[in-house]
């Protein structure tokens, strides 16, 4: 009999699953395990190296195979002579296969290219200017002062109080508040209102919300 690894309820060897916890016996109990780092086996069941610590793996992890087709080369072979893969043990591999992901973007962009040669002329430039106008268009968004974003996004909140109902000043703090949590960076609360750390930011802040107070004045009728 054996126990679990985290309720030590004993079990017999092959259960797949602890009937006490429910863990994954086949992951957290491996038959003769052996250390990544120093490569020692040790006694089933045990889960950590003596040694430094490492968390053990089943001896499947440490057999050389291509990243690729996961055909085996236990012989030294360093890279997979039907398609290039580099060879390395499953335990020893990086969370993110740099290697892999580079082949994958350089497949697929080679796949986009055929696929685009292949297609009308007009089309390709329908594609080209869709992709000009869609960067253009980010470019325009993210860009302009801080200060004028932050005006805009304040008078559509102020925009939406129903100020004759006794709660506009507090709706408005809470917009202000909200404004200058996104702009901190830019920004802080001066007596209820959002002030620029920068003059210059905070003229253009001025200006703005000015245009933004005669619209909704125009709006509400007149006050």
């Amino acid at each position: 009999m054996y126990k679990c690894p985290k309720c030590d309820t004993e079990f017999s060897f092959g259960t797949k699953f602890c009937e006490n916890c429910g863990c994954n016996l086949e992951v957290e109990f491996i038959e003769t395990p052996v250390c990544p780092k120093c490569r020692m086996t040790f006694p089933t069941g045990t889960m950590f190296c003596s040694e430094d610590g490492a968390k053990l793996v089943s001896p499947a992890q440490m057999i050389p195979r291509c990243v690729k087709c996961g055909k085996e080369y236990p012989d030294g072979t360093k890279f997979c002579p039907i398609d290039g893969g580099k060879i390395i043990a499953e335990a020893l591999r990086t969370g993110i296969d740099f290697d892999r992901g580079k082949e994958l973007l350089g497949e697929h962009l080679v796949k986009g290219k055929e696929i685009i040669d292949k297609l009308p002329k007009n089309t390709k430039l329908g594609i080209l200017g869709g992709v000009i106008a869609f960067i253009v268009l980010i470019i325009v968004l993210s860009s302009g002062s801080p200060a004028k974003r932050a005006a805009k996004k304040l008078c559509r909140c102020f925009s939406k109080i129903e100020w004759n109902t006794g709660r506009g000043e507090r709706e408005a703090q809470f917009c202000a508040e909200k404004i200058v949590k996104k702009f901190s960076k830019h920004a802080e609360m001066y007596y209820g209102e959002p002030r620029f750390k920068n003059p210059k930011y905070q003229d253009e802040f001025d200006e703005e919300m000015g245009k933004c107070w005669e619209r909704l004045r125009k709006k509400q009728g007149g006050w």
